[in-house]
């Protein structure tokens, strides 16, 4: 787990990052375990697993549609979507960039997908 760090952003929801490469992930859970009362559990969560990544410098990815674009799946299957480190000062080469996704990946036991893609909604 080289270079990753592991928090707890939300009652439902983790992140992953990489602080050195600047990139990041956020687990989101299975939507069909989802409950809804006056509104979605999870969709609540979100929302401040959102506010709490954005407090620690990170903010989702978005495609140029302003989706959250979906890295991969968990083994109970939640997404994965893509985080990015704000005003990263650093300037990883691309073979680092790949590596720091890779042990993203692998820390956070995600299925990557075959080209990220985006997330219909999150």
């Amino acid at each position: 787990m080289s270079g990753v760090a592991r928090r707890q952003v939300g009652a439902l929801h983790t992140a992953y990052f990489h602080t050195m490469a600047g990139l990041g992930l956020l687990l989101l859970p299975n939507p069909e375990t989802d409950v809804w009362l006056s509104g979605s559990l999870h969709g609540a969560d979100f929302d401040g697993s959102l506010l709490v990544s954005r407090a620690l410098g990170w903010v989702p990815l978005l495609d140029e549609d302003g989706l959250f674009i979906e890295e991969g799946t968990t083994a109970d299957g939640g997404l994965a979507i893509a985080l990015a480190a704000e005003g990263i000062v650093s300037r990883p080469t691309i073979p680092e960039m790949v590596g720091a996704r890779a042990a993203l990946l692998t820390a956070a036991r995600v299925m990557p997908s075959v080209l990220p893609h985006r997330a219909a909604g999150a």
